[in-house]
């Protein structure tokens, strides 16, 4: 099965687009195909990036859509909690994927981030666009 690692920009992006990335993502993994995992560090990310002024202009019309997507990830996706820590990127905000990544031996982490992007691979972790991905799963 695959071990998949959502950056909090994909997240925000679904949420305030409405992009069926996501929403694919998802429905794979409630067919078994594959498993997104998150650490409490990224969880933490997510939710205060939730509530700054710009992202809660941007979803505040989607408040429910918001609030049943974090519960459903608190409670249906893998959590992990990194025992190692990491520090090889410029943005030290981003080492905390890496560090899920190389915890869980992730075989994606799907990002919009320059930096991640720019390293493509970290240990066994593919780093991809959610456009690749697609295109290399064919989803």
């Amino acid at each position: 099965m695959l071990k998949i690692i959502l950056d909090t920009n994909i997240i925000i992006s679904f949420l305030v687009t409405d992009s069926d990335f996501v929403k694919k993502l998802i429905d794979l993994k409630n067919l078994g195909k594959l498993e997104l995992f998150c650490s409490p560090e990224i969880f933490e990310e997510l939710t205060k990036t939730l509530q700054k002024t710009k992202i809660k202009d941007l979803i505040k019309v989607k408040q429910k859509k918001v609030a049943t997507f974090v519960a459903y990830y608190k409670y249906k996706i893998k959590f992990v909690r990194p025992s190692l820590k990491i520090d090889i990127c410029l943005d030290p905000r981003d080492n905390i994927f890496l560090e899920l990544a190389k915890a869980i031996q992730a075989d994606y982490l799907i990002t919009g981030d320059n930096d991640l992007l720019d390293l493509k691979k970290f240990e066994v972790t593919q780093i991809l666009k959610p456009a690749d991905f697609v295109d290399l799963l064919k989803i």
